[in-house]
């Protein structure tokens, strides 16, 4: 078989992990294009590509901790690290801090 040169994430090629052991997240913005992310986490930042061709988007802020799980509705992204839970605006910056008991390991964001 023949090998060809992919153009996957040819404009925005960044060096190192795409994704880690955490499972991404999707979000579908309710557009007229209906923009569609993939969310992954990275050791301590949340890396935002566009679905149709895998191009980076965005880097989140640097966050204290690894996070341990990703999840996203239409207006937010949420980053548990550790006890605490950041809330995303654009993906990019820290809004607010939740703190909870226990270490999150799974969330699913509820539509409202």
């Amino acid at each position: 078989m023949l090998r060809y040169e992919t153009r996957l994430l040819a404009p925005y090629k960044s060096l190192g992990e795409v994704c880690s052991s955490v499972p991404p997240a999707f979000r579908v913005l309710p557009t007229q294009r209906r923009i569609t992310s993939v969310l992954c986490a990275i050791e301590n930042v949340v890396v935002q590509y566009s679905a149709e061709h895998l191009r980076l988007v965005s880097v989140s802020d640097v966050l204290p901790e690894a996070i341990n799980a990703v999840a996203a509705d239409k207006r937010y992204v949420y980053a548990a690290a550790g006890h605490r839970i950041a809330l995303l605006h654009l993906s990019r910056q820290v809004l607010r801090w939740l703190e909870v008991s226990e270490k999150v390991l799974l969330m699913v964001p509820s539509e409202k």
